[in-house]
Formats: structure tokens, sequence, C-alpha cells
């Protein structure tokens, strides 16, 4: 059977499918994070931005995975 990688009897499919179930979970966290935060956090425009950009980054990289 061949995998993602092209060759015989590797487990790269299983791998990339626990990477991608991490990333969806890292992409909920975030977004979960700055939808919850509280003004004082909003407005630390350094920790808002590295949310946003961890959910983006996940999301795109779940969008390219399944892809």
């Amino acid at each position: 059977m061949k995998t993602p990688c092209g060759q015989e009897d590797c487990d790269c499919g299983h791998t990339i499918e626990k990477l991608v179930k991490a990333l969806e979970e890292c992409q909920r966290l975030a977004t979960e994070r700055i939808r919850t935060a509280d003004a004082a956090v909003k407005k630390d425009i350094y920790a808002a931005d590295a949310l946003m950009g961890i959910a983006v980054t996940a999301r795109d990289a779940i969008k390219e995975a399944k892809s």
C-alpha cells in the first residue's frame, strides 16, 4: 500500500493525521483564548498578535494538509 510519501510500509500517514489533530487543537485553543480574553489582555497587542498568528498559521497548515 502506497503512503503519502510514496514508500511502502511507512506510517507517515498516521503521523500526519496526528499532527493535523494537534494543529486543530492549537487553533481551537488560540481562537478560544482570543474570544474569551479580558480587556487587559486584549490591550496587550503582542499577546493578541501572537494568539492570532498561532490560530491563522494552524488554520492554514490544516487546510494545506487536508488538500
